[in-house]
């Protein structure tokens, strides 16, 4: 898995950013992709109440979290019953309007929606995996984020988890 996605087109959801910020570790977002793109409904859901909500605030105040407004306000009606809420809506089509290439997001049927519309799609573990595996992280410290997901309210079940520390041992070359 490449560092290969240009960074204006990686768009996140709510619970990406609000997993990685409970465990510390939001700075992996600049790290593989420099800007992430959130649409207004993530940046509201992220920013009211959340454990991580400082973290988020700061992350758009520096600028590698970017808030956009999307424009398709018809399809984001048309999807608003297909979806968990706003957050996950918005985001795919926020993907959709800017090219994105990529999707970070955990919710199943964001996911689904996003594979059809041709996004290739990441979750929180799978973005510390790949982390791992461009040696922003060390396989170590991979192993120990997820260790930290697990003990908090983080939703996956064990065989996500186990597929997950599984991938990390696979991963090959110096563990930085």
């Amino acid at each position: 898995m490449g560092c290969s996605t240009p960074p204006s087109q990686v768009v996140s959801d709510t619970t990406v950013l609000i997993a990685l910020a409970g465990i510390d570790c939001l700075w992996l977002l600049p790290k593989l992709w420099g800007t992430v793109m959130i649409p207004e409904a993530v940046a509201n859901e992220a920013l009211q109440g959340s454990r991580g909500r400082q973290q988020i605030s700061d992350a758009i105040a520096a600028g590698w979290i970017a808030v956009r407004k999307i424009s398709d306000h018809q399809t984001v009606s048309a999807l608003r019953g297909l979806l968990r809420g706003p957050g996950e809506t918005e985001c795919v089509v926020l993907a959709r309007e800017i090219d994105a290439k990529l999707l970070l997001t955990d919710d199943k049927k964001a996911r689904r929606l996003a594979k059809q519309n041709k996004l290739e799609v990441v979750g929180t573990l799978g973005l510390v995996v790949q982390a791992a595996g461009e040696q922003v992280i060390s396989k170590e410290e991979a192993a120990r984020l997820i260790a930290k997901l697990r003990e908090t309210n983080f939703r996956a079940t064990e065989a996500v988890f186990n597929r997950a520390i599984s991938l990390i041992k696979q991963i090959t070359g110096s563990s930085r």
